[in-house]
């Protein structure tokens, strides 16, 4: 008991130093590379990751999300593509192309939260989605609180 609760401490101080260090690099540009240390810091707090199961859960997550933009991109360059008419006489083609997309979205989902659930637990693998769900409303939130001049918080 005794151990655990140092083990929790620990990792409780070592996430509010790395917020502590994330908050005050957000002033100071280079805002992709912040918000990645910020996300890993809260889905390893989130998740409750031993550094083993970090070694595992990281490589296989930033693959995923590698694969993911690689799609976000193309769907934005599709959207785009429509919103200037180029699809003007192609709905159909458009339409099969957004469907293909959303297929390719959901396939890479299926197998990397498979991987992770078999590497380390499907109830990590299942917070997955809904701690980036979280994440990117907690990175709106603060956008809009920065915007409005209020406080910058997490």
């Amino acid at each position: 008991m005794k151990r655990q609760f140092i083990t929790n401490s620990i990792k409780t101080i070592f996430v509010l130093m790395f917020c502590s260090t994330i908050q005050l690099s957000f002033a100071q540009g280079n805002n992709r590379e912040k918000i990645h240390n910020y996300k890993v810091a809260y889905f390893t707090e989130q998740l409750d990751l031993s550094s083993q199961d970090a070694e595992v859960f990281w490589p296989v997550y930033n693959k995923m999300n590698k694969e993911a933009e690689t799609l976000r991109r193309q769907m934005r360059r599709l959207v785009e593509d429509i919103k200037t008419g180029n699809y003007a006489d192609k709905e159909e083609q458009g339409l099969q192309e957004v469907f293909e997309l959303k297929t390719r979205e959901v396939d890479i989902q299926k197998k990397y939260l498979s991987e992770m659930a078999e590497a380390l637990d499907a109830g990590i693998a299942l917070q997955v989605p809904i701690l980036e769900a979280e994440f990117r409303r907690k990175l709106l939130k603060n956008a809009e609180n920065r915007k409005r001049g209020g406080s910058r918080n997490k």
